[in-house]
């Protein structure tokens, strides 16, 4: 007697977060989520310290103390910040290594 009803509308799809920066917009990238500070600062300079003039690192961290860090190193000579952006409870930086002469 009872019939299944079919439901003509479809769940409200939830948007996914687009990624930070997509792969290729850097040329390497630093995963520290579930560090906290100083452990993304000091590797991202480490990294920093092993790329060439005019190549950028892609850090990823989880730590929100990372963000005033971060953007501190950024004010270093021959570093710049060409990105920051959140995605959930994550931080993305691309930072860009400059020529200091």
């Amino acid at each position: 007697m009872f019939r299944k009803v079919i439901s003509l509308f479809r769940p409200s799809a939830v948007p996914t977060p687009k990624p930070a920066v997509r792969r290729g917009d850097f040329d390497r990238e630093l995963d520290t989520r579930g560090w906290n500070c100083p452990v993304p600062v000091l590797q991202a300079k480490k990294s920093l310290s092993n790329l060439d003039a005019g190549q950028t690192l892609h850090v990823i961290t989880t730590d929100p103390g990372s963000l005033v860090n971060l953007r501190g190193l950024a004010n270093q000579p021959g570093i710049t910040l060409v990105e920051s952006s959140e995605v959930g409870e994550e931080y993305h930086f691309v930072l860009k290594k400059t020529d200091t002469t």
